[in-house]
């Protein structure tokens, strides 16, 4: 019996100190709501996080860091999201990139099977090879984004920030900055020569130059890597 209650103690306390941060996509806020309350009541602390989930990931995600070793707390929470959604979890581990979680943070990625769209923007976009300058474009799922550009300072670069709203229809992506500037890009499907060979990649064509900030005259484009 005491045994028992001790295995009981160290799952609570487990489940305490994760943070888990929900990502959905297609859902309800009525369902998105369900499942946060859910995680809580599991013991979790949550926080909802408005990123894009690759188009990439199955259905149900569960991403941690390649040390994480609470195979308990991966178990548990493979169960949960099982009644929640019905969709069977996947375990992922990322050491590195934009979706990235250290110690006891979780990502839990969940798409409704049901949500379809042509239209869809992957979680972020970076320049290759322009002489403009380099540039990273972050998409979030309210429809905002957030962009990271060099500018050379005094012989040194630093990066600026700039944030606007974005919007894709019929492969056109047209970006809204605060300051009033707005790029026009055409999305197009490439493959790509990287260093494990040619790969696929979402490739963004600038409709025009862009005066009011040079970046946005480069192509933008994310290659997917399997």
């Amino acid at each position: 019996m005491l045994k028992i209650i001790t295995i009981a103690l160290l799952v609570l306390i487990t489940a305490c100190s994760t943070h888990i941060h929900l990502v959905t996509e297609g859902y309800s806020q009525q369902k998105v709501t369900q499942i946060r309350q859910s995680l809580i009541d599991s013991g979790y602390k949550v926080t909802t996080e408005s990123i894009v989930i690759p188009k990439e990931f199955p259905n149900s995600v569960i991403a941690v860091n390649p040390s994480y070793r609470s195979f308990s707390t991966i178990e548990n929470l493979r169960q949960l999201l099982s009644q929640l959604t019905a969709e069977p979890a996947v375990e992922r581990r990322f050491g590195q990139g934009r979706h990235f979680y250290t110690a006891n943070n979780i990502g839990l990625y969940l798409r409704n099977p049901d949500f379809v769209t042509e239209d869809r923007m992957p979680p972020y976009l970076r320049t290759q090879y322009c002489k403009k300058g380099d540039a990273n474009l972050e998409f979030k799922s309210n429809g905002e984004f957030i962009l990271e550009a060099e500018r050379l300072v005094n012989d040194d670069y630093v990066l600026e920030y700039s944030n606007g709203k974005w919007q894709l229809a019929n492969r056109m992506l047209t970006l809204h900055l605060e300051n009033g500037t707005v790029a026009k890009f055409v999305k197009d499907q490439q493959q790509i020569e990287t260093h494990q060979g040619l790969k696929p990649a979402d490739v963004f064509l600038p409709k025009k130059e862009n005066e009011a900030m040079k970046q946005l005259s480069c192509k933008f484009l994310i290659i997917y890597m399997d």
